[in-house]
């Protein structure tokens, strides 16, 4: 059977298809929009994990500490203690310096707030960093876009198809829904940073981790001073003091390498430039460090030896001249 169709039954299919389209697109706004608003209402109840930016905009410390992994090592109850400040460490584990510049948003026009501690992860600006991810752990902070112009920026990391998929609000809780559900099932839970553990590091060092984690590589990423600077810039325009501190690395010969010296003056030259304090933390200027019991791996301090330099840079702190005035 042959079916013939008119000029007039084009026009009937290309209107019924544009009503499709029409309704479909409305459909999927009003669901997009109501679920959006009953993962958002959900998220607001989660203070622990991926609701941990729900503490840190309640809470209104007059400090701060950020980094990754390694900023573990700031105790606060230590450093509140000695210094005579409330001590918040907002760090998380594999974030690089978008994010901590990212999540300083949250803080920095709160009153309170005096002094920002900015654990620096001397590997950070090489280009190898992060496996070469530039915004790595940032998708962390989906949540609060549309609240923080800087965080936005960051999330959309320069793609127009990033940007695009924050069109749809339910986006910003992607991968989170089993969380949230779990979470508000769960109770309430005060956000709470993990200490150390307690284990020693294992002797010798195998040569797979000497590989890795002490590369001869010095390839500098200049986007990460740009983004130091504007951090720094983020602090002074609202009279907030800031501290650049390295922590101590467990170094195969005991001392700074030669890559991480290099690195280690790239970042005291930024740090002069801009006039704020660096704090060095290391097996070369405290000696006490060289002691492998203090550390759980080559990077990160056991909690013996968190408790030791917490103590060590409250005292550092202490003597330092724009934090005494």
């Amino acid at each position: 059977m042959t079916v013939h169709l008119s000029t007039t039954n084009f026009r009937r299919l290309g209107k019924a298809g544009y009503r499709a389209v029409v309704l479909f697109v409305v459909v999927f706004l009003l669901l997009d929009h109501g679920i959006s608003a009953v993962l958002g209402r959900l998220y607001q109840n989660v203070y622990s994990g991926p609701g941990r930016y729900n503490f840190f905009i309640q809470s209104n410390p007059e400090c701060i500490i950020l980094g990754s992994s390694r900023s573990t090592c700031y105790y606060s109850d230590i450093l509140s203690r000695k210094l005579g400040m409330d001590v918040l460490n907002v760090g998380l584990d594999g974030s690089a310096l978008i994010y901590s510049r990212s999540l300083l948003e949250v803080f920095i026009n709160k009153d309170n707030l005096k002094l920002v501690i900015l654990n620096i992860d001397l590997f950070e600006f090489t280009k190898q960093a992060w496996s070469g991810n530039f915004y790595s752990m940032i998708e962390k902070l989906a949540p609060l876009y549309g609240r923080y112009e800087f965080v936005d920026s960051a999330l959309e990391k320069g793609s127009f198809w990033e940007k695009l998929k924050y069109t749809v609000s339910s986006y910003r809780y992607n991968d989170l829904v089993l969380t949230i559900l779990y979470k508000n099932l769960s109770g309430r839970r005060e956000y709470k940073r993990e200490m150390s553990p307690a284990t020693n590091i294992k002797l010798p060092i195998d040569p797979v981790t000497m590989k890795e984690k002490f590369s001869d590589e010095i390839d500098i990423d200049s986007r990460k001073k740009v983004l130091l600077e504007n951090l720094i810039d983020a602090c002074r325009e609202k009279n907030v003091e800031i501290v650049l501190v390295v922590s101590p690395l467990y170094y195969p010969d005991k001392k700074v390498t030669d890559r991480d010296a290099h690195l280690e003056n790239y970042v005291q030259s930024i740090a002069e430039n801009e006039d704020v304090p660096f704090i060095k933390i290391t097996q070369d200027t405290f000696p006490e460090f060289r002691d492998h019991r203090l550390f759980k791996d080559v990077w990160h301090l056991n909690h013996r030896g968190s408790e030791l330099f917490s103590a060590r840079l409250a005292d550092q702190l202490l003597k330092t001249e724009n934090l005494t005035r």
